[in-house]
């Protein structure tokens, strides 16, 4: 899928996203359009390259901003050369990416839970500082290491 309108300058148009089964039939707004890969592409790489295009804003020349909302211009964004190996390398360099994409997701919830966890350490280091339960004078010498 490719949203080709609405995008703002905050978040431009031409976002992808890759759905790999359907169950039923479906409807999709006016402002997203189904591309259906040929043959010898392979479908989850073609997502994976236009959203490495869109990550990096290079989908932004193709777009036209009117009435407060951007439109892609498909037949300009669609010229653009993108690497194309041959079917197998692209099988296996998408699933490559999602290894990649899945470890990284991984690492940044254990990082917004580190954070969740400081700043909860921190708000009862404050509490206990303002209650009296904490001497903040010798406080360096009683922080946990």
């Amino acid at each position: 899928l490719l949203e080709r309108s609405g995008g703002t300058n905050l978040n431009p148009v031409g976002c992808p996203a890759f759905v790999r089964h359907l169950d039923g039939p479906t409807v999709s707004s006016n402002f997203v359009s189904r591309l259906r890969p040929t043959a010898d592409v392979d479908g989850r790489y073609l997502a994976l390259v236009m959203g490495a295009l869109y990550a990096t804003r290079r989908q932004e020349p193709h777009s036209t901003q009117t009435t407060g909302i951007q439109n892609l211009n498909p037949s300009s964004y669609f010229a653009i050369s993108i690497p194309k190996p041959d079917l197998n390398s692209q099988v296996r360099i998408a699933e490559e990416a999602d290894r990649t994409l899945h470890q990284i997701e991984s690492q940044q919830d254990q990082l917004r839970t580190s954070v969740t966890l400081f700043q909860e350490y921190k708000q009862s280091l404050i509490t206990a500082a303002v209650t009296g339960e904490f001497d903040v004078t010798t406080a360096s010498t009683k922080i946990p290491e």
